[in-house]
Protein backbone atom coordinates (compact mmCIF):
# COMPACT_ATOMS: atom_id res chain seq x y z
CA UNK A 1 0.00 0.00 0.00
CA UNK A 2 1.35 3.51 -0.52
CA UNK A 3 1.26 6.30 1.00
CA UNK A 4 -1.23 8.48 -0.90
CA UNK A 5 -3.67 5.36 -0.39
CA UNK A 6 -6.44 5.10 2.55
CA UNK A 7 -7.70 1.98 4.02
CA UNK A 8 -10.55 1.20 3.06
CA UNK A 9 -13.41 -0.74 5.33
CA UNK A 10 -14.59 -4.30 4.11
CA UNK A 11 -17.92 -4.38 2.57
CA UNK A 12 -19.15 -7.21 5.38
CA UNK A 13 -18.75 -4.12 7.89
CA UNK A 14 -21.07 -1.61 5.82
CA UNK A 15 -23.83 -3.80 7.89
CA UNK A 16 -22.80 -2.80 11.21
CA UNK A 17 -21.85 1.08 9.96
CA UNK A 18 -25.93 0.79 9.07
CA UNK A 19 -26.24 -0.47 12.57
CA UNK A 20 -23.88 2.16 14.14
CA UNK A 21 -26.17 4.72 11.83
CA UNK A 22 -29.31 4.06 13.08
CA UNK A 23 -28.47 3.64 16.47
CA UNK A 24 -26.72 7.25 15.81
CA UNK A 25 -30.44 8.39 14.31
CA UNK A 26 -32.14 7.02 17.53
CA UNK A 27 -30.00 9.17 19.48
CA UNK A 28 -30.53 12.02 17.70
CA UNK A 29 -34.39 11.88 17.66
CA UNK A 30 -34.01 11.21 21.52
CA UNK A 31 -31.77 14.59 21.80
CA UNK A 32 -34.55 16.56 19.56
CA UNK A 33 -37.42 15.55 21.71
CA UNK A 34 -35.56 16.32 24.83
CA UNK A 35 -35.25 19.59 22.95
CA UNK A 36 -39.04 20.23 22.05
CA UNK A 37 -40.61 18.59 25.02
CA UNK A 38 -37.81 21.60 27.05
CA UNK A 39 -38.35 24.39 24.33
CA UNK A 40 -42.50 23.79 24.82
CA UNK A 41 -41.97 23.72 28.38
CA UNK A 42 -40.01 27.02 28.57
CA UNK A 43 -42.45 28.77 26.12
CA UNK A 44 -45.25 27.51 29.13
CA UNK A 45 -43.63 29.25 31.86
CA UNK A 46 -42.75 32.55 30.15
CA UNK A 47 -46.37 32.52 29.43
CA UNK A 48 -47.10 31.73 32.90
CA UNK A 49 -44.61 34.62 33.87
CA UNK A 50 -46.31 37.03 31.62
CA UNK A 51 -49.83 36.37 33.31
CA UNK A 52 -48.61 36.91 36.64
CA UNK A 53 -46.55 39.76 35.87
CA UNK A 54 -49.80 41.20 34.28
CA UNK A 55 -51.76 40.24 37.11
CA UNK A 56 -49.19 41.92 39.53
CA UNK A 57 -49.80 45.31 37.00
CA UNK A 58 -53.42 45.05 37.55
CA UNK A 59 -53.15 44.35 41.77
CA UNK A 60 -51.07 47.31 41.13
CA UNK A 61 -53.05 49.91 39.37
CA UNK A 62 -55.85 49.04 42.02
CA UNK A 63 -54.04 49.66 45.00
CA UNK A 64 -52.82 53.14 43.63
CA UNK A 65 -56.33 53.77 42.61
CA UNK A 66 -57.68 52.85 45.97
CA UNK A 67 -54.87 55.05 47.91
CA UNK A 68 -55.33 57.86 45.49
CA UNK A 69 -59.19 57.72 46.34
CA UNK A 70 -58.62 57.64 49.82
CA UNK A 71 -56.62 60.21 50.40
CA UNK A 72 -58.73 62.62 48.14
CA UNK A 73 -61.51 61.55 49.52
CA UNK A 74 -59.89 62.60 53.52
CA UNK A 75 -58.61 65.77 52.18
CA UNK A 76 -62.01 67.06 50.87
CA UNK A 77 -63.95 65.49 54.48
CA UNK A 78 -65.87 68.31 56.04
CA UNK A 79 -65.34 67.36 59.57
CA UNK A 80 -67.96 70.15 60.34
CA UNK A 81 -70.71 67.43 58.24
CA UNK A 82 -72.76 65.48 60.27
CA UNK A 83 -71.13 62.94 62.61
CA UNK A 84 -72.66 60.08 60.90
CA UNK A 85 -71.57 61.39 56.95
CA UNK A 86 -68.10 61.88 58.89
CA UNK A 87 -67.88 58.52 60.31
CA UNK A 88 -69.23 56.90 56.74
CA UNK A 89 -66.58 58.55 55.39
CA UNK A 90 -63.55 57.32 57.71
CA UNK A 91 -65.11 53.28 57.34
CA UNK A 92 -64.90 54.13 53.63
CA UNK A 93 -61.19 55.59 53.38
CA UNK A 94 -60.42 52.87 55.81
CA UNK A 95 -61.79 49.99 53.99
CA UNK A 96 -59.99 51.43 50.55
CA UNK A 97 -56.94 51.54 52.60
CA UNK A 98 -57.58 47.67 54.15
CA UNK A 99 -58.28 46.81 50.73
CA UNK A 100 -55.19 48.28 48.85
CA UNK A 101 -52.79 46.50 51.66
CA UNK A 102 -54.28 43.47 51.04
CA UNK A 103 -53.53 44.17 46.95
CA UNK A 104 -49.86 44.53 48.57
CA UNK A 105 -49.64 40.99 50.02
CA UNK A 106 -52.71 38.77 50.42
CA UNK A 107 -51.80 35.37 52.36
CA UNK A 108 -54.78 34.16 52.54
CA UNK A 109 -55.50 34.10 48.60
CA UNK A 110 -52.08 34.04 47.74
CA UNK A 111 -52.70 36.97 45.27
CA UNK A 112 -51.20 39.67 46.51
CA UNK A 113 -48.16 42.08 44.54
CA UNK A 114 -45.83 40.17 46.79
CA UNK A 115 -47.29 36.47 46.66
CA UNK A 116 -47.80 37.12 42.84
CA UNK A 117 -43.90 38.65 42.38
CA UNK A 118 -42.84 35.28 43.94
CA UNK A 119 -44.83 33.74 41.41
CA UNK A 120 -43.66 35.59 38.60
CA UNK A 121 -39.80 34.64 39.72
CA UNK A 122 -40.48 31.07 40.21
CA UNK A 123 -41.83 30.87 36.93
CA UNK A 124 -39.13 32.98 35.43
CA UNK A 125 -36.48 30.71 36.84
CA UNK A 126 -38.48 27.35 35.12
CA UNK A 127 -38.27 29.27 32.19
CA UNK A 128 -34.56 30.08 32.26
CA UNK A 129 -33.70 26.32 33.79
CA UNK A 130 -35.88 24.84 30.87
CA UNK A 131 -34.00 26.54 28.08
CA UNK A 132 -30.80 25.83 29.71
CA UNK A 133 -31.94 22.37 28.70
CA UNK A 134 -33.28 23.52 25.54
CA UNK A 135 -29.53 24.94 24.44
CA UNK A 136 -27.57 21.75 25.70
CA UNK A 137 -30.56 19.19 24.16
CA UNK A 138 -29.75 20.92 20.69
CA UNK A 139 -26.13 21.23 20.48
CA UNK A 140 -26.26 17.14 21.63
CA UNK A 141 -28.36 17.01 18.41
CA UNK A 142 -26.07 18.92 16.06
CA UNK A 143 -22.93 16.38 17.37
CA UNK A 144 -25.29 13.49 16.79
CA UNK A 145 -26.62 14.48 13.18
CA UNK A 146 -23.18 15.14 12.73
CA UNK A 147 -21.83 11.75 13.57
CA UNK A 148 -25.07 10.77 11.38
CA UNK A 149 -23.35 12.34 8.16
CA UNK A 150 -19.70 11.10 9.11
CA UNK A 151 -20.89 7.49 9.55
CA UNK A 152 -22.96 7.38 6.56
CA UNK A 153 -19.41 9.11 4.71
CA UNK A 154 -17.79 5.92 5.53
CA UNK A 155 -20.26 3.57 3.37
CA UNK A 156 -20.03 5.73 0.77
CA UNK A 157 -15.78 6.41 0.83
CA UNK A 158 -15.01 2.78 2.86
CA UNK A 159 -12.92 4.87 4.82
CA UNK A 160 -12.97 4.11 8.37
CA UNK A 161 -11.52 7.18 10.06
CA UNK A 162 -14.95 8.51 9.14
CA UNK A 163 -16.25 5.43 11.63
CA UNK A 164 -14.06 6.16 14.27
CA UNK A 165 -14.76 10.39 14.09
CA UNK A 166 -18.29 9.34 14.35
CA UNK A 167 -18.39 7.06 16.82
CA UNK A 168 -16.47 10.06 18.94
CA UNK A 169 -19.13 12.07 18.09
CA UNK A 170 -21.69 9.63 18.98
CA UNK A 171 -20.09 9.74 22.77
CA UNK A 172 -19.66 13.06 22.91
CA UNK A 173 -23.50 13.37 21.90
CA UNK A 174 -24.76 10.55 24.50
CA UNK A 175 -22.77 12.58 27.27
CA UNK A 176 -24.07 16.14 26.13
CA UNK A 177 -27.39 14.59 25.86
CA UNK A 178 -27.31 13.17 29.74
CA UNK A 179 -25.93 16.57 30.55
CA UNK A 180 -29.10 17.97 29.29
CA UNK A 181 -31.49 15.72 30.65
CA UNK A 182 -29.89 15.79 34.09
CA UNK A 183 -27.40 18.83 34.62
CA UNK A 184 -27.73 21.16 31.60
CA UNK A 185 -26.01 23.82 34.21
CA UNK A 186 -23.01 21.76 33.99
CA UNK A 187 -22.18 22.32 30.21
CA UNK A 188 -21.81 26.02 31.33
CA UNK A 189 -19.12 25.31 33.51
CA UNK A 190 -17.26 23.17 31.33
CA UNK A 191 -17.70 25.66 28.70
CA UNK A 192 -16.04 28.21 31.29
CA UNK A 193 -13.11 26.34 32.21
CA UNK A 194 -12.20 25.92 28.82
CA UNK A 195 -12.62 29.75 28.14
CA UNK A 196 -15.99 29.86 26.61
CA UNK A 197 -19.15 31.72 27.39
Amino acid sequence: MSDDEVPEMPEKSNRKVALFITTLALLFALAELGAKSSQTDAIAFNVNAADTWAFYQAKSIKQTTLRTAAESLEASMDLAASPDLVAKEKKVIADWRATADRYESDPAKNEGKKELTEKALAFEHQRDSAMEHYHVFEIAGVVLQISVVLASTSVVTGMSMFVILAGIGGVLGVILTAIAAFAPGMFHVVLALFGGH
